[in-house]
């Protein structure tokens, strides 16, 4: 693998964009980029992170220092913030102490995972000795996950495990491995392949993708398109949320109001998406309908803050698609808003935010009907 060039995130700060640059990776074969925006934790930060934490309870716990109750709380927040799952074992097997990412990990709140053994908490993450192995292994969700013991130096009780997740990483190669080998046989092969990765790291925004491509395809239909320019715009849309494969998923589900460097980074997902696929040679606008889904008329969406004529013909229809499936679908951190909410908020928006032609096409296909008959959206005949 050689290192590609640094995304240059557009308004944010320089610091952000040191960040995210750091893992960004591209193949020289098939060329599909592997974005990390938010690299690995280091040993010593985790390590640190932990003896923090330790120390400020015991402290918070005997009356001492009462006002070290609220940094406390940062830390934890902190260590639960991160991609990767962290836990604490002491030399008996028994968990210590275990961050939100683990516990989903192993499928157990928190608070029940502390005072746990290891191998009957997660027993497909431990060896024949009973220690988490440092080598790959799957859940029993599917997640792939890799186990770095971090070294203590004595200064704490137990082992520190960081569990980082692959299994994004492990489909896209195994997609690339496909392409090497002669068994891509097609696009759609490739993309399916980019979309089981993002499946496996995130099974909302895959089956949004899914929805969002059958919507668009539609759409393009009743816009005139022929039928291998609507199968491409249907591809792009499968995949149109590929650059969330590196945001947390503690963000992406977050429910509530995020944070202003949480937003920063969602809002940098197309601009992630476009360096994944951007050296896949597609016949179709694949690279700009990714890049330019967020993108509204007037100028005010994201990434670049494109308006008008600027934005692909591909994109507005996208666009328009996506803004009816997130708001009509539920999603792990909101509930449903309601298919009328959404025909709302794109006739409000017509000829300001998304282009009239498209919402008038959207709402011919609407009321054609769509079958919501479990996750996958089918469109009735006569769209």
């Amino acid at each position: 693998m050689v290192v590609g060039p640094p995304v240059q995130p557009v308004g944010a700060h320089p610091d952000e964009r040191e960040l995210r640059s750091k893992a960004i990776c591209v193949s020289p074969t098939l060329k599909i980029a592997r974005v990390s925006p938010i690299p690995p934790i280091t040993a010593s930060i985790a390590v640190g992170l932990v003896l923090d934490m330790s120390v400020s309870e015991s402290a918070v716990r005997q009356g001492e220092l009462g006002w070290l109750e609220a940094i406390h709380q940062q830390w934890v927040a902190t260590l639960d913030a991160l991609r990767d799952a962290i836990v604490v074992v002491d030399a008996g097997g028994q968990v210590l102490r275990a961050n939100t990412r683990f516990a989903e990990l192993v499928g157990c709140g928190v608070k029940r995972v502390r005072g746990r053994q290891i191998d009957t908490l997660a027993p497909w993450l431990v060896d024949s000795a009973g220690r988490i192995a440092e080598q790959p292994r799957r859940s029993p969700g599917g997640k792939i996950v890799f186990a770095r013991i971090c070294p203590m130096d004595g200064r704490l009780e137990g082992r520190v495990y960081i569990l980082d997740d692959v299994t994004a990483e492990n489909a896209l190669a195994e997609a690339e491995r496909k392409f090497i080998e002669g068994e891509a046989q097609s696009y759609g092969n490739v993309i399916e392949s980019l979309l089981e990765a993002q499946s496996q790291r995130d099974p909302y925004t895959a089956q949004h993708g899914r929805n969002v491509a059958t919507l668009s395809r539609a759409i393009a239909l009743a816009l005139g398109h022929d039928d291998i320019a609507a199968q491409g715009i249907y591809y792009a849309a499968l995949i149109h949320d590929i650059g969330k494969l590196s945001i947390p998923g503690s963000i992406l589900n977050k429910p509530g109001t995020l944070a202003q460097a949480e937003l920063n980074l969602i809002q940098m997902h197309p601009q992630t998406g476009f360096t994944i696929v951007k050296s896949l040679d597609f016949p179709w606008p694949v690279r700009d309908i990714i890049l330019q889904h967020h993108e509204r008329l007037d100028g005010s969406g994201y990434p670049e803050g494109l308006a008008g004529s600027a934005i692909a013909d591909e994109a507005r229809i996208v666009s328009v698609a996506d803004v009816v499936e997130a708001m009509s679908s539920h999603r792990p951190y909101r509930p449903s808003r309601g298919l009328q909410a959404a025909v709302d908020e794109i006739r409000s928006g017509r000829d300001t935010l998304y282009d009239k032609r498209v919402v008038d096409a959207c709402l011919e296909v609407l009321g054609d009907g769509i079958d919501f008959g479990g996750d996958q959206w089918h469109i009735r005949s006569g769209a």
